[in-house]
């Protein structure tokens, strides 16, 4: 008789069909888990994050759903856009029905909770409840972001009780992995000016960043060629950004610094989309910055390993929040580290890679000319440089396979006790 699967549930709101999505930790998890002998179920909204479509069906609460060989459950909620009270509603109303349809899904032995603080609260509770284990898996700091981000001020008689959440969600999770390597560090000082509702140091804290899948990384590199360029001469340098276009992103900074680059024979081509994409198209037009050119708003995944080995260099760009400093585990910068090009960063985070395994330059610039002199810098590196930094690159990606990574989760989270 063959032995029963156990079931693991990872519970992700914003997690899209593989097709939509640029943040793959939670689907590699699913794609590896089931590989290993597990039955991963994948339970996140019908919505897809960042875009106004959703995904249809006929069900009013939920479905089922299957891509690419990973299970999907997806909970029938508010659509948002832009609208950070609808969000909030959106959220709730997703827990909610997780709590009220949990019995019409299989039988989960263990849930992972990706942490939407303090909004999973009440399903948590609800899997202690049915003595199922529970993982949560922290990949943003809230409220610390909201903060960060001018969504909540400093000031606001609302934070304290937020971190109370945010200490009540972590402390009922008898394990908490986490992407960022100054987490510990994160939690130190959190606790340091909280006088009740501190975060448990002493439950099971484990580091487990975002990786890459480098066998579909060069498996895509080789059966997709990269967008065709019109009117670009051979000898032109590109410089590469791919992600979000929003006040987080600080694309400001970026575009600013190629203001100071017009002398020299590279264009930056950005790709995505966000609610500042429009605004800084204006922007280029007003200042005549003519090597600087807005592309695809959305790119498939698949696509994306042949654009980065074209360019010259790769652009990680961020807004200075302030949460970096506990680090940065972005699901893109790992597909950098596989390209192999150099990388230039604005913002130099927790235990810093780029600058760590020596890849690129990374650091908080004091303005746009010492970014474009940053960037020039990796554009004139000589042949043997970049031979450096591709060898570094790709041995850092090796140590971020998502295969090593799902390895690490089942030693840690699922065998453990």
């Amino acid at each position: 008789m063959e032995k029963r699967k156990e079931v693991i549930w990872l519970v992700n709101p914003y997690c899209m069909p593989p097709k939509f999505e640029p943040r793959i930790q939670t689907i590699k998890r699913a794609e590896y888990l089931n590989k290993c002998g597990y039955q991963a179920i994948i339970v996140s909204s019908n919505l897809l994050h960042n875009s106004k479509q959703t995904i249809y069906s006929s069900k009013r609460w939920l479905f089922k759903a299957k891509y690419e060989g990973i299970d999907f459950i997806h909970i029938c909620t508010l659509s948002y856009q832009m609208s950070f009270i609808r969000r909030l509603l959106s959220h709730i109303i997703f827990y909610l029905k997780l709590i009220l349809f949990w019995h019409k899904i299989d039988k989960p032995d263990h849930v992972v909770f990706t942490a939407v603080v303090p909004f999973n609260l009440p399903a948590l509770m609800y899997a202690r409840f049915k003595r199922i284990k529970v993982t949560l898996d922290v990949v943003d700091l809230w409220p610390e972001s909201f903060v960060a981000y001018g969504i909540i001020s400093h000031k606001s008689i609302l934070l304290p009780f937020l971190y109370r959440l945010e200490a009540l969600t972590y402390n009922l999770s008898p394990t908490i992995v986490h992407t960022m390597s100054g987490f510990n560090e994160y939690v130190s000082r959190r606790n340091s000016f909280m006088n009740f509702f501190k975060i448990d140091t002493t439950k099971k804290i484990v580091e487990i960043p975002n990786g890459v899948d480098l066998t579909d990384f060069d498996r895509n590199l080789k059966k997709f060629d990269a967008v065709p360029i019109e009117n670009l001469l051979e000898t032109t340098k590109i410089v590469l950004y791919i992600g979000s276009i929003r006040r987080a992103n600080g694309l400001h900074s970026l575009i600013e610094a190629f203001g100071h680059l017009e002398t020299v024979d590279c264009v930056l081509h950005i790709y995505g989309d966000g609610d500042e994409r429009e605004e800084l198209m204006k922007f280029i037009e007003e200042n005549n910055i003519n090597n600087v050119e807005f592309k695809d708003k959305w790119i498939p995944l698949e696509r994306v390993p042949s654009l980065l080995n074209r360019a010259d260099v790769n652009i990680l760009n961020y807004a200075n929040d302030g949460v970096l400093k506990y680090g940065g585990s972005q699901s893109k910068s790992y597909q950098y580290y596989a390209a192999g090009k150099p990388i230039c960063s604005n913002v130099e985070s927790y235990n810093d890679m780029i600058n760590r395994y020596s890849i690129g330059i990374s650091k908080t610039f004091h303005d746009s000319k010492e970014y474009a002199d940053a960037i020039l810098k990796l554009l004139t590196l000589s042949a043997s440089e970049l031979e450096v930094i591709q060898e570094n690159s790709r041995n850092l990606a090796r140590n971020f396979d998502y295969s090593l990574l799902t390895n690490t989760f089942i030693n840690k989270c699922l065998l453990e006790d």
